[in-house]
């Protein structure tokens, strides 16, 4: 399935999101850990591969914003929250875009209780 973003700073094919099984693929230290990377076999988890040109971060409240290495999958836990883009040009001061947009990941149970997008963590400018 396709998820369509618009946004001027997001690439037609920005990143991915699968199921894998677990200990499939390739990991990305502090992100797998704070997932569970090392769960049984048998279970399905998320992961996350950037193929923007403009990148990807991952945000969990365990390890912050990290920026997502390009080609790379990396786990997603319940609750990130993914960025982009991250390489932004400076604002016009008549654009009413924003700089960024986020979403959030949720692996079942229910659906947040408010439609409103989250907010952009503010340690991602660090990136």
């Amino acid at each position: 399935h396709e998820v369509p973003l618009r946004h001027p700073g997001i690439s037609w094919t920005h990143c991915e999101l699968r199921l894998q099984a677990a200990g499939a693929g390739e990991s990305n230290g502090a992100a797998d850990e704070a997932a569970g990377g090392g769960s049984s076999s048998s279970r399905r988890r998320m992961v996350i591969r950037d193929v923007s040109s403009n990148g990807t971060a991952l945000w969990t409240s365990a390890t912050g914003s990290v920026l997502l290495a390009k080609g790379t999958d990396t786990v997603v836990p319940d609750g990130a929250l993914v960025i982009l883009p991250i390489k932004v040009k400076p604002k016009d001061s008549g654009d009413s875009v924003p700089l960024r947009m986020c979403f959030e990941v949720r692996l079942g149970g229910e659906a947040p209780a408010s439609p409103e997008p989250p907010s952009i963590p503010g340690d991602v400018e660090a990136l």
